[in-house]
């Protein structure tokens, strides 16, 4: 490689100095325009993307917390907490509700009766036979 390339004409045609041209500063294939590496700077990238992503999602997530669900031993008990509502089965393990005249309506072991509407904003789901 020829150290002179970048050098202008004059610079050659006139009488040597101690440094006649600067320097030329040699990047080499994984250093990008101000020498930091590319490899660092892809990685620093897909860093600050994937903290920007659990951030985000951590925000879109947990943004409205779920309302805690009232539980009632009888579905008497239910209805009058909630007289515009229309009671349900809750089986909390498989967070499922029934509607009367279902088969687990009153039966599942650990349920209870609880309104729909609270059901829903739980996050519970109305079993797959439902009306």
């Amino acid at each position: 490689m020829n150290p002179w390339a970048g050098c202008s004409q004059e610079l050659l045609d006139a009488p040597p100095r101690c440094d006649p041209c600067p320097p030329r500063r040699l990047l080499s294939r994984d250093q990008g325009r101000n020498g930091m590496s590319i490899v660092r700077d892809a990685r620093r990238s897909i860093a600050r993307r994937l903290i920007a992503s659990v951030v985000l999602l951590a925000l879109s997530t947990g943004a409205a917390p779920k309302a805690p669900l009232v539980n009632f031993p009888t579905e008497r008990e239910a209805q009058e907490h909630c007289p515009n509502d229309m009671v349900v089965w809750l089986d909390p393990p498989t967070r499922t509700y029934y509607y009367r005249g279902q088969a687990r309506y009153g039966s599942t072991k650990g349920g209870a009766f609880v309104c729909r509407d609270e059901a829903n904003h739980a996050g519970m789901r109305q079993a797959r036979s439902s009306q």
